[in-house]
Parts: C-alpha cells; structure tokens; sequence
C-alpha cells in the first residue's frame, strides 16, 4: 500500500470525505480518528507517515496532541500538518499571522494543494 496518512478531526462528515478523497488515489492508506482522546494509541498502531489534524478539538486540542507526540519517542518524529478552519487561505500567507511557525492548510483547501502539501512534508530529507 502507500504512505499512511491519518486525520485526527472531530468532524467525521470532514474526515470520512476527505479520506475517500484522499484514497481514491490509491497513493495513500488512510485512517481517520474523530475522537482526540484515542489519537495517540491510534498514532502507534497505524504509524503513519504524516497527520493532518484538526486544532479546535473538544477533550484535547491539536497543540496538545502534538505536544504528547513530542514527549513520545514512538511518535515524535512523525511529521503534522494542521488542517483549520481557524485560518483562512489569504491568513496563511500573512507573515504576522500568529500560527506562521507551524505547518497548517485551511480546512476548505484544493485537493491538489493538499497532495501538493503532502508530498512536499513527505519528501526524504537530504542528509549532511
């Protein structure tokens, strides 16, 4: 199969389309976890290769996921693209913009942008 892509979003009407988008081009293996309570079992049973999530979340929000990512060897390195409504696409090239230090799209992005943006994070690193 294909890279494994996982969508950790509240929304399962958000998540359920975007993953039969996502897998319609049998480039990816996705799995969608609606519930953030769940997420980092799910991160370690499915070892994905990227995470799209979602920052507004009830129970734990997206910062405090990744921070637990971070804190975790298994899941530290996995690399998260935020997928928000709290942004607009004209926000995110704002330099100012508070959240320019992280990776994140619009919830409401082109499908191409967002395999553009998959496969730019899932590029091998050049080595030193």
């Amino acid at each position: 199969m294909g890279k494994r892509i996982m969508l950790v979003d509240d929304e399962p009407d958000f998540t359920c389309s975007l993953r039969a988008l996502l897998a319609s081009s049998n480039e990816y293996e996705v799995r969608e976890v609606n519930d953030s309570r769940t997420a980092l079992d799910e991160m370690r049973e499915f070892h994905p290769h990227l995470i799209l999530m979602d920052i507004m979340m009830p129970e734990i929000d997206g910062s405090e996921l990744v921070a637990q990512m971070r804190d975790d060897k298994a899941l530290k390195m996995i690399p998260v693209v935020y997928l928000t409504a709290l942004v607009t696409k004209q926000e995110r090239c704002e330099p100012s913009f508070g959240f320019a230090h992280r990776r994140y799209l619009p919830k409401l992005v082109k499908l191409e942008e967002l395999v553009e943006c998959i496969e730019r994070e899932l590029e091998p690193q050049p080595t030193s």
